[in-house]
């Protein structure tokens, strides 16, 4: 109905039984190794990209050019990202933080994907459950991708 205020108990239930099946999802597929089975192509170990962007950041405060192929990082890998991510080191953040950040980036964007969508009815829902158990949703979350931090400075941002 146009113009109808969704129920806000609705919303507040409709919302934290997503975040909570979304989070009990996550936790599952990766303590069973299920990431095949949801079309994720798994790489280990967990949050690989933010792995990646620390490892780089790491390298760059070693002095190491973080452009160029080196020995620096486990995979000998280039940076692929801007300059600003090598600045994560500055920050206390080093590739040993990658798993409680990637962690820590996962539960944000779960809690702000949430926050933004704010499903208002069963039939939101079972829309919303679609969209965040879908096989890129879960990429993201499985690599930590910065894009995670990309949507919660813009979700942020959005409501300033």
């Amino acid at each position: 109905m146009i113009g109808f205020a969704p129920d806000a108990q609705a919303q507040r239930v409709w919302s934290f039984a997503l975040f909570a099946i979304w989070l009990i999802y996550f936790v599952v597929i990766n303590l069973n190794g299920l990431w095949a089975y949801v079309g994720v192509p798994h790489i280990s170990p967990i949050f690989a990209d933010l792995g990646a962007i620390l490892q780089s950041s790491d390298c760059d405060l070693r002095g190491f050019d973080a452009y160029a192929i080196n020995s620096c990082t486990s995979a000998s890998a280039v940076h692929v990202y801007g300059r600003d991510w090598l600045l994560l080191n500055r920050f206390g953040l080093m590739a040993q933080h990658q798993y409680i950040l990637g962690a820590a980036l996962d539960f944000l964007f779960m809690v702000t994907s949430v926050w933004v969508i704010k499903p208002a009815s069963f039939r939101e829902f079972a829309l919303c459950c679609i969209i965040v158990f879908s096989p890129a949703m879960s990429l993201g979350l499985e690599r930590a991708n910065n894009d995670l931090v990309i949507f919660i400075m813009t979700a942020i941002s959005a409501t300033l």
